[in-house]
């Protein structure tokens, strides 16, 4: 039996598989935070702040400047960005 680890999403508080060749998200490193796979995939276009409060408040204490697109939106930073 292999080793399995798996992070908690600190968007949906989840856990994801982040080992063995099986990396069902990613860590955000700019934010400090990690986020699965489900959750940047249907926020690929950004993060509606009222449908996800506890996540902006936890990207605020950890120092995040909250810049919204033109929608009203939080857009994930691209993995080539971060």
């Amino acid at each position: 039996m292999s080793y399995q680890h798996f992070i908690e999403c600190d968007m949906c508080g989840g856990p994801f598989k982040f080992s063995n060749g099986r990396y069902e998200g990613r860590p955000i490193k700019s934010w400090g935070v990690n986020l699965c796979n489900s959750c940047t995939g249907s926020n690929w276009d950004g993060i509606v702040p009222n449908q996800h409060p506890h996540f902006i408040e936890k990207l605020m204490a950890n120092g995040v400047e909250i810049q919204l697109n033109e929608k009203g939106w939080l857009p994930i930073p691209r993995r080539d960005s971060q």
